[in-house]
């Protein structure tokens, strides 16, 4: 779980910078920036917040907010794209990354509620 935590950190930091460039004098990037960094900073959050879990329960039930907020931040990077705010370049490397770490939360959840038979 160590890897996965940092990697979504790493990612928040990456989210952060981007949307740090953002010009808020656009409302679109205004919004959807917002949306993005909310969404993006509460995977890393989230596993952060479960790792001090008392059961498997309360922490599977983190996980599961984490892939949510995993599958959030790829709707908003694919809105910035579609609705031709950023390029797809741009977003590209980051819709990547957020799908990567969104099949490594289901492939790890789905494992610990096997393992746990729930």
């Amino acid at each position: 779980m160590v890897d996965i935590k940092k990697r979504t950190k790493i990612f928040s930091v990456e989210i952060i910078k981007l949307v740090a460039q953002f010009s808020w004098k656009n409302p679109v990037l205004n919004i959807l920036g917002k949306q993005l960094l909310r969404s993006a900073t509460s995977v890393s959050a989230n596993l952060v917040e479960g790792s001090g879990s008392v059961s498997e329960k309360e922490f599977l039930n983190f996980l599961a907010i984490a892939r949510k907020s995993s599958l959030e931040t790829q709707h908003w990077l694919d809105l910035l794209v579609e609705s031709g705010t950023l390029s797809e370049k741009i977003i590209q490397p980051f819709l990547k990354e957020a799908i990567e770490i969104g099949k490594i939360l289901t492939t790890t959840l789905k494992n610990k509620k096997a393992k746990n038979n729930l």
